[in-house]
């Protein structure tokens, strides 16, 4: 296989895990932590405050060394590392929508708080 097929196989690789694994488990972390607020927003913050100041090209080598060389294991790294700008872009927008009026008007209405799955 010439390197450029290597190549265009590794983008997909890339754009796939991208956009399928960094979106669910960024929204996910950043929704519950802008949600949930208080300590635990510190805390959940503090930790993508942590894993972010890490170079993503360390974390890629550490998970090569550990993890068996392979498309696999690229794929993994890469979700790993690529979450943490999903989930700040999350949780503003929840913590944006929870200062919204319509929602102030509804807990006044007597609508209890709750998490729905959309």
């Amino acid at each position: 296989m010439p390197a450029s097929d290597n190549a265009k196989v590794l983008l997909e690789v890339r754009n796939l895990s991208q956009s399928f694994g960094t979106r669910i488990i960024g929204m996910n972390y950043g929704m519950i932590s802008g949600f949930i607020g208080g300590r635990t927003d510190f805390i959940m913050q503090q930790i993508v405050d942590v894993a972010g100041s890490i170079p993503t090209l360390v974390i890629v080598t550490i998970l090569m060394l550990i993890l068996k060389p392979g498309i696999s294991s690229i794929l993994i790294a890469l979700m790993l590392t690529g979450w943490m700008e999903m989930s700040l872009i999350a949780r503003a927008q929840v913590l944006r929508l929870k200062d919204q009026e319509f929602i102030l008007a509804a807990r006044t209405l007597g609508e209890r708080q709750r998490i729905h799955p959309l």
